[in-house]
């Protein structure tokens, strides 16, 4: 989750109108969690969401084998699965 927040975060200041704002750190105001982690703005509560479940909707279906033929190498489901966890992507 750590390295879809950060490409949120990275995404979400980038797209913010520097026209509207004097300084960078208006822009990261926006990002202001609270002590559960969720971000105290609305319109950046709101953008989270839709965020995650966009990422949600990126599932990869993983057939029960203990390894895939990649022609040199065989990639084991375990570290399959860490690499796409890592990714932010879901997994089923």
């Amino acid at each position: 989750m750590d390295k879809m927040r950060e490409e949120f975060e990275a995404e979400f200041i980038n797209s913010l109108d520097d026209d509207n704002f004097s300084c960078n750190s208006q822009k990261l105001a926006y990002l202001n969690k609270d002590d559960s982690g969720e971000y105290r703005h609305g319109i950046t509560h709101v953008a989270w969401t839709w965020w995650k479940a966009s990422r949600a909707a990126l599932c990869v279906d993983l057939d029960d084998i203990d390894f895939i033929h990649n022609k040199e190498r065989a990639v084991y489901t375990i570290d399959l699965k860490s690499k796409l966890g890592l990714l932010g992507i879901s997994y089923k």
